[in-house]
């Protein structure tokens, strides 16, 4: 299988993943403590990069024709970079 292809398809699982994630557990954080709480805007940003990544690599699916192959393995593979998991 292509390498590009198979990291652009795992990228794009873990994505959708963290952003569930993330979304599950903001909506799952305790109201009363919410409101003095400095763990809920940090968690609130990660969920909101989650769905910006998410929508990004939704973008490239669907520019992926109009770009040609070459461009969209250069953007795939920029992505994958910004995004690598730790």
């Amino acid at each position: 299988m292509d390498p590009v292809l198979e990291a652009w398809r795992s990228l794009r699982r873990r994505l959708e993943d963290d952003a569930r994630s993330l979304a599950g557990e903001v909506r799952a954080y305790p109201g009363p403590i919410a409101r003095c709480d400095d763990q809920l805007p940090a968690l609130i940003a990660r969920r909101t990069d989650a769905y910006a990544a998410l929508r990004e690599a939704e973008a490239l699916d669907r520019e992926r024709e109009a770009l040609g192959d070459a461009e969209w393995r250069a953007r795939v593979t920029a992505l994958l970079a910004r995004h690598a998991s730790p």
